[in-house]
């Protein structure tokens, strides 16, 4: 059984749930109705690439195709937590902050993912950190 995640912004918080995909798109249409913005992210073998007439210089944009949303989404480094518990989702994300890895704005999928990377064709793009040489004595 697939499990996705219901994503929802209420109040200025991010209130995620873990739910079935047929009872998470019914819940994400009645709140959509009422005027909050939600979303239903889970992954299917037709959400891997965008579809053939959609608009692929969003590309060129900034944006990626998110296989997890299906739709392109801005990829973006999080912002850094101060009161961030071990465990907790902040948590998570601060360590994304620190090496600098950009996430979905929506569903908080990695850029580094194998799906995220397939879609958008940036197995070429391989981030290099420089690292300090040290001469041998």
């Amino acid at each position: 059984m697939t499990v996705g995640r219901l994503i929802v912004f209420h109040k200025g918080r991010r209130i995620e749930k873990k739910m079935g995909p047929e009872e998470g798109m019914m819940k994400m249409k009645e709140l959509v109705g009422r005027g909050h913005k939600a979303h239903f992210a889970y992954k299917t073998s037709r959400s891997l690439f965008p579809p053939v007439d959609d608009n692929l210089a969003l590309r060129g944009d900034g944006m990626w195709w998110c296989p997890f949303c299906r739709r392109w989404r801005w990829f973006k480094v999080p912002k850094f937590t101060t009161d961030a518990s071990v465990g907790s989702d902040a948590w998570y994300l601060n360590s994304f902050h620190r090496q600098q890895i950009k996430i979905c704005a929506w569903c908080h999928i990695s850029e580094m993912d194998f799906d995220v990377r397939r879609a958008n064709g940036t197995w070429g793009e391989e981030r290099r950190r420089r690292h300090r040489k040290r001469r041998k004595r």
